[in-house]
């Protein structure tokens, strides 16, 4: 996992937006394999996702990896913010239900956290 921080750190600063974002989102599909490859974590419906998102990569989508604790269960996806990013994202989660029947929750964009809120500096 060092290793893909550190590859995604020298690919942010790379001038042509393009290739930083596409080696950003293969070393997040190289994160995904490791986590459940490696770890032997993950979830089947997750890897569902990431293999829905990697189809759909001419669309403006980059990368995607399972993320958050427990085995997965979410799905981070890197990519453009245009219209038809916004598609293929709904083309994906309409496919997803179809072949698990499950339906997909999408959660957009991110908070501005601790910018926003500050931090506090606790000792133990």
């Amino acid at each position: 996992m060092r290793y893909i921080r550190q590859a995604i750190t020298q690919a942010i600063g790379s001038p042509d937006r393009k290739l930083t974002l596409d080696k950003a989102g293969h070393l997040m599909y190289a994160s995904h394999v490791s986590y459940t490859n490696n770890a032997m974590l993950g979830a089947i419906e997750c890897d569902t996702i990431v293999d829905l998102v990697r189809a759909n990569e001419f669309a403006g989508l980059y990368g995607a990896k399972i993320t958050g604790g427990g085995s997965g269960g979410t799905v981070a996806v890197l990519m453009n913010d245009t219209p038809e990013a916004d598609q293929a994202i709904q083309a994906i989660m309409q496919t997803y239900e179809q072949r698990e029947g499950k339906s997909p929750e999408l959660i957009a964009g991110s908070s501005p956290g601790a910018w926003r809120v500050g931090t506090v500096l606790t000792t133990v």
